[in-house]
């Protein structure tokens, strides 16, 4: 016998209807009156079972998200960064629009909580933003607006993190945690991304938070197997760490073996923010301005992992992931690249090759001085200067230069697809690294 639940109404069998059986059928086999069952439908006709889905674990939740588009946007409502950021912030909207202004990040246990879907009333609030006008900006918004105070600063010898310039730490009285609400402003010395991806010493905490997205960099590793590898030899602050997310519920390894390797894990050799082994989840923009800055420059930074043995007391097993700053002529932003030539040489290639023919379409007296002092003309001279800082920040670009920002994505599927499976996968050998 089929069944028709109309939205709104408790279901009646044909022959208890009030108007009677008549009228009942009548009303069960208008077409116009028809509606598709599904499953969110028949879970909301009863609030307490549809509510539970907010109770079910994450890898259930997930599974149960992919069966169709209005269970994955119910299910999506648990990312609710707004609702998270108030804890901090009366204004969530203009904290993300100053993210967007100056490519700042959230990062740190805020990122992590938000994927993890939990709560730790000690934990801040950690931002990652370049020094000068973006940290101004930034600090000038929190105090005057959000009515935070600067208590603290640190310089970057207390912490391992290379593009560190200083931590500012700032506390604001709340109603809703009466100890205070805490934000840090992680001052770095060039791009963000740059200081998180190098600075962390968890892959569990490489999860990050723009404007308009978040992402997790480990999220298989981090939020289904609830594992976690090191990507710092072990010190003295690591041993503080290994206690607090094993209390959490993380359980900890050096690295991934050989053998519980699988192409399914996001521990991969070659890997850049926004890949496939990522989790991002899109945020609502409602009220927060467009970033200048196109998602493509953060998605599309780049790094490697290594494993590593380090000669300490004890030998330990780690990941070293690099990554270092990448700029060009024939780009109009920063980027991140990989630590050895690999998608980056792929890449230069490209954009020497676009800009030298550039550089030669010119007219003589308006091409840069170091091409005019090179008087033979030595093309691989040249190609020394279309990344070097100098040249970058004195060279006025004319109104017709090309910029190939647009074709990285292109590009590096081209890359990516060209490399051997035994690129993808680890080496059985691990290099012996001591001097850290």
């Amino acid at each position: 016998m089929t069944t028709t639940i109309h939205a709104g109404r408790k279901w009646q069998a044909p022959n208890q209807s009030p108007d009677g059986p008549n009228t009942a059928s009548r009303r069960v086999t208008q077409p116009h009156m028809r509606e598709t069952l599904t499953l969110v439908k028949m879970l909301s006709q009863y609030n307490p079972v549809y509510d539970r889905l907010a109770w079910l674990s994450l890898q259930t939740a997930l599974v149960l998200s992919q069966t169709c588009r209005q269970l994955r946007r119910a299910y999506l409502e648990r990312w609710r960064v707004d609702g998270r950021l108030r804890r901090f912030v009366q204004n969530p909207q203009h904290l993300r629009s100053e993210l967007g202004k100056y490519a700042s990040l959230i990062s740190g246990s805020f990122a992590l909580q938000f994927f993890a879907q939990e709560q730790w009333p000690e934990s801040d609030l950690d931002i990652f933003v370049e020094q000068g006008p973006a940290m101004e900006s930034l600090e000038r918004h929190l105090q005057e607006d959000e009515h935070y105070c600067l208590i603290s600063t640190a310089d970057h010898s207390e912490y391992a993190m290379r593009t560190l310039v200083q931590i500012r730490t700032y506390h604001r009285p709340s109603a809703v945690d009466p100890e205070r609400a805490k934000v840090q402003l992680i001052v770095t010395s060039q791009m963000p991304i740059l200081g998180i991806l190098g600075g962390f010493y968890t892959t569990a905490v490489l999860n990050v938070i723009s404007w308009n997205k978040a992402y997790a960099l480990f999220a298989r590793d981090t939020f289904l197997d609830r594992t976690t590898y090191m990507l710092k030899p072990l010190d003295t602050y690591f041993e503080t760490l290994l206690r607090k997310y094993k209390r959490r519920g993380w359980s900890w390894a050096e690295i991934m073996r050989p053998e519980d390797y699988s192409p399914r894990t996001s521990i991969q050799p070659n890997r850049r923010l926004g890949d496939r082994h990522t989790w991002t989840i899109s945020l609502p923009t409602e009220g927060v301005e467009k970033a200048p800055q196109p998602d493509l420059v953060l998605e599309y930074s780049c790094f490697m992992l290594q494993p590593r043995r380090t000669r300490s007391n004890p030998t330990t097993l780690s990941y070293l992931l690099s990554a270092e700053p990448f700029q060009h002529l024939s780009l109009n932003y920063r980027y991140v690249r990989a630590g050895r030539l690999t998608w980056i040489g792929f890449l230069a290639e490209r954009l020497h090759s676009y800009a030298k023919l550039d550089i030669l379409a010119m007219e003589p007296k308006d091409r840069p001085k170091w091409v005019r002092r090179d008087e033979r003309f030595h093309y691989n001279i040249m190609d020394d200067f279309y990344h070097n800082s100098d040249v970058l920040t004195q060279f006025q670009k004319p109104k017709d230069w090309r910029t190939f920002d647009s074709e990285i994505p292109r590009w590096y599927k081209q890359w990516y697809s060209s490399l051997s499976p035994q690129a993808l996968e680890f080496p059985a050998e691990l290099e012996d690294q001591s001097d850290f």
